[in-house]
């Protein structure tokens, strides 16, 4: 009685799973470097549009960005006022939601080429 066998040999398996390494590090690089170019366009955009006296809330904007991990960005203002401009102003409310808004698309766009970018290597 003879028996059949099978015989199965699979190559590439450790390149493989090394270059899904790579690909996981490089994707988390480039999304946090457009996660980080959003977040400055969002800071420049509301310290643009916030109400100036003295150029206080503008400057507390401006250099309120900062990084929480690889793909976390804050930015706000350290102004115990800032709150209360971004939605009581009469001229210039809402500045910190309109900057969000015009990059939002921006940022999604960005997000889009760098997947496309490295889901191509």
């Amino acid at each position: 009685m003879s028996k059949d066998i099978i015989k199965v040999d699979v190559r590439g398996v450790r390149e493989a799973i090394q270059r899904a390494k790579d690909t996981r590090g490089e994707l988390i690089r480039e999304l946090g470097g457009t996660t980080e170019r959003a977040a400055l366009g969002v800071a420049n955009k509301a310290a643009e549009g916030a109400p100036r006296l003295h150029g206080i809330l503008k400057n507390s904007i401006i250099t309120s960005p900062e990084k929480k991990d690889d793909l976390t960005w804050e930015v706000g203002s350290d102004r115990a006022y800032a709150a209360r401009q971004e939605y009581e102003h009469k001229s210039r409310k809402g500045f910190f939601r309109k900057a969000l808004a015009a990059e939002d698309p921006l940022f999604k766009k960005a997000i889009q080429n760098v997947l496309k970018r490295v889901g191509k290597r």
